[in-house]
């Protein structure tokens, strides 16, 4: 193992939970010297904010500048030693290898019956969850250890392992080309987001129908059934199929549902799978299908079967609170949002600096977006900027461009008709250099700018002329995206109509549940 950099242990002691940290001390307390001085080096490290060498050493008599080093590289690798034994228990792979480590000893000690009985138990727990990679290793061992075992019918034996060695490498392999589809996939997504043309929609379908491998649904493991699951919710979500996509997303919940040990050493695809879930169902306004989905969801956080990974943890956070303000929307309580938004803003901006920029970025818009529903532009700019002033705008150029027009419409609610003119050419050279600039685009622009140019024709009646033509788009294949993103009609039927946004929203919903 490479030596650990000076600063890796402060950082991985920094990681831990509470209950690893108490794991750790029960194992190296004790009555042994040198125990002793790798829990007093971790209790120093612990107590400190920042790693600071010269105060760590300045501040405990016992350690020595010449040990430090060694002493570093050796807790980094207790501590490391104590997670994998304080994981074993709930994570099936780190039983089947320990398994695997002691065949290993009692094959190199030349106990071939003993190597045997435990290559057997390794097999039926990595056949039980379906570790396939770990099944191919173990056959690996099997012929190893076939010309040592006094075995009756030695070429059926050689037969199976050769079979099975096939059988298993060809579902591997099958689940490698399912998953590098669905990044394939996803990193365009995430590029572009939703299919904006038609351009689009052939390239997206043309991958699919060339790079997905044809097996027959029925005769694929619950592995193999994810994978390709994944693959199709991603794809139906990406050009906006939602019916398909929440037709996938409940066959993949449904799949790990009903084998419950699978899902527990699966929890972070479950987690995955009900998120897609909850997407599919918000778009469709399935309102009590989402309500039982997000019990489930919910439950996870509050009474989880075991510990978490800390990046589970983070990600089971983002999806609820992200569904949350989905469910505020869908509901049209924009002011129940903000109030909520209000109450958790200090510990939200905490975690936000935790998620990957994508998850950043959706947040920020969602958050955006809940402000203009609660008619607060002011706040709502706060958060667009935060979008505006990111460097990386090869992420999801479709959020980028719909963040500006909902820029352009909160400086024009705040009166802002000094830079309005400004923000508008800054959007319009925008929505062409990255090549977005639509229909929703051009009558939003044509609205906005017409403001100034044509001062005399009434308010209301501006209204109901970009009312009109967007309201078609709604149902356009490719121009509806716009309408994922911020509800524009709704908006402008509260103009025309002199109500609040949530009013229309509310009423919408009745109609659409």
């Amino acid at each position: 193992m490479a030596k650990p950099k000076s600063k890796d242990v402060f950082t991985l002691i920094k990681s831990l939970k509470a209950s690893e940290k108490r794991y750790f001390k029960q194992m190296f307390q004790s009555g042994r010297q040198a125990d002793k001085k790798y829990v007093l080096l971790f209790d120093a490290l612990e107590q400190q904010q920042t790693y600071n060498e010269a105060q760590l050493l300045a501040t405990n008599a016992r350690l020595t500048p010449e040990q430090l080093p060694n002493l570093k590289a050796h807790l980094y690798s207790r501590i490391l030693q104590s997670l994998r034994l304080y994981h074993k228990t709930t994570s099936s792979d780190l039983q089947i290898r320990e398994l695997l480590d002691y065949a290993r000893i009692l094959f190199n000690k030349g106990l071939y019956k003993l190597c045997h009985s435990r290559l057997q138990n390794a097999k039926k727990l990595a056949h039980k969850y379906e570790h396939l990679e770990i099944q191919l290793e173990i056959l690996k061992w099997e012929q190893y250890l076939l010309p040592h075992l006094i075995v009756k019918d030695y070429q059926n034996k050689v037969d199976t392992l050769i079979r099975e060695a096939t059988q298993i490498t060809e579902r591997i392999n099958h689940i490698n080309k399912l998953n590098l589809l669905n990044i394939e996939l996803n990193t365009l997504y995430l590029k572009i987001g939703f299919v904006r043309d038609h351009q689009d929609f052939q390239t997206v379908s043309q991958r699919l129908a060339q790079r997905l491998p044809l097996r027959e649904e029925q005769a694929l493991l619950p592995s193999e059934k994810i994978a390709l699951f994944q693959v199709y919710v991603g794809y139906y979500n990406f050009i906006q199929d939602h019916e398909k996509a929440y037709t996938y997303a409940q066959m993949w919940v449904d799949l790990l549902e009903e084998h419950e040990e699978f899902r527990l050493i699966r929890i972070e695809s479950y987690i995955k799978a009900l998120n897609y879930l909850m997407n599919a169902q918000e778009r469709l306004f399935y309102y009590q299908d989402l309500q039982v989905t997000r019990k489930k969801l919910r439950s996870l956080w509050k009474k989880p079967p075991f510990p978490l990974q800390a990046h589970i943890q983070i990600k089971l956070f983002k999806y609820i609170y992200v569904h949350e303000f989905n469910r505020l929307f869908l509901l049209g309580e924009f002011r129940t949002g903000v109030q909520l938004m209000q109450k958790i803003r200090k510990d939200l901006e905490w975690f936000i600096t935790k998620l990957d920029r994508h998850s950043q970025l959706i947040l920020y818009y969602k958050i955006a977006c809940l402000y203009f529903g609660d008619e607060d532009y002011k706040e709502a700019i706060i958060w667009v900027n935060k979008i505006i002033n990111l460097p990386d705008i090869a992420l999801r150029e479709d959020v980028h461009n719909f963040a500006r027009i909902l820029h352009l419409v909160c400086h024009y609610e705040l009166g802002n008709t000094d830079v309005l003119d400004h923000y508008i050419r800054s959007t319009y050279r925008y929505l062409l250099k990255h090549n977005d600039y639509h229909q929703f685009q051009r009558y939003i622009l044509q609205f906005l700018r017409g403001l100034n140019k044509t001062p005399d024709i009434p308010l209301k009646e501006r209204f109901c002329w970009l009312y009109d033509h967007l309201l078609p788009l709604e149902m356009h294949p490719f121009e509806k995206r716009a309408f994922t993103y911020f509800d524009i009609l709704a908006w402008l039927q509260a103009k025309i109509q002199d109500r609040s946004v949530g009013d229309i929203v509310q009423e919408k919903v009745k109609k659409q549940m």
